[in-house]
């Protein structure tokens, strides 16, 4: 999925800030959430003592979008959680949202499957 951005991701080229807008998104294979959730878990100890398993919503939210980001410009992934700190939060909203529908309409098509 194919997308531009308002404002775009900074990248520095002859000492000049130049913005690319244009990205490509790409739905993730199984392998590829599952390396997203394990990087979002970590284990903690409770009061009593015992370990529990939790998972960041945010950092899987993170994991996942970096993980999806196919093209920017001319660049191909794969890209680090860097790739993020320059975008505005307005182009930030507008590929967590892209993101999240890849991933409900592809959870679709498998609900199709079935």
């Amino acid at each position: 999925m194919q997308v531009e951005l308002k404002k775009g991701f900074r990248r520095t080229v002859n000492g000049e800030d130049v913005y690319i807008k244009d990205v490509e998104l790409k739905r993730l294979s199984y392998g590829e959430m599952l390396d997203i959730q394990a990087k979002s878990e970590k284990f903690v100890r409770t009061d009593s003592g015992a370990s529990m398993l939790v998972i960041s919503e945010t950092l899987l939210a993170r994991n996942s979008l970096v993980a999806q980001i196919k093209r920017i410009g001319e660049d191909c992934a794969p890209f680090n959680h860097s790739i993020l700190d320059d975008l505005d939060e307005e182009d930030g909203n507008l590929l967590m949202d892209l993101s999240a529908r890849i991933a409900v309409s592809e959870a679709a098509e498998e609900m199709g499957k079935a």
